[in-house]
Formats: structure tokens, sequence, C-alpha cells
């Protein structure tokens, strides 16, 4: 059997993506799972960052009002 040959036990473990990339000759390297540990760095990103720009829109509303608001947003989301 060669490098990139893979059995028949193998290919009926495989999901589609993994199996296409057996046909053009790749091996997956990047693990479709998600762990505990994992699920909770995510978890805890996403409510550090909403914790710390809420705060922001406040004076934003008062200092700058709401039109520059919006377009700052609407700058901010073309550059990024």
């Amino acid at each position: 059997m060669g490098q990139n040959q893979v059995d028949a036990s193998q290919i009926q473990e495989m999901d589609s993506g993994e199996k296409r990339l057996n046909e053009l000759g790749y091996k997956q390297e990047l693990r479709r799972e998600m762990t505990l540990f994992k699920t909770l760095a995510i978890s805890f990103s996403t409510m550090t960052l909403f914790t710390r720009i809420t705060p922001l829109y406040g004076s934003s509303l008062v200092y700058a009002g709401p039109a520059s608001l919006v377009w700052g947003w609407v700058v901010v989301s073309f550059f990024t």
C-alpha cells in the first residue's frame, strides 16, 4: 500500500470532507472536534468581548451621537 492509500475500514469511518481530501491525495490534519476546554475558551472569549464593549456605547452616544456611532461601525466593518 502506498503512503496515500487508505484501507476499507478507515474509509467507512471518514466523513465526506475527509474522503474528498483522500481522493485528492491529502491527509486531514485538522481535527474537527470540540472538547470541553475549547468550548469553555470560546464562550469565555465571547462573554468578555461583550462585557467590555457594552459600556462604551453609553459614552459614545453622549459625546458623539448616534450618527457617528453608526457611521463608525460601517467604516470599521469595511476595513476589517
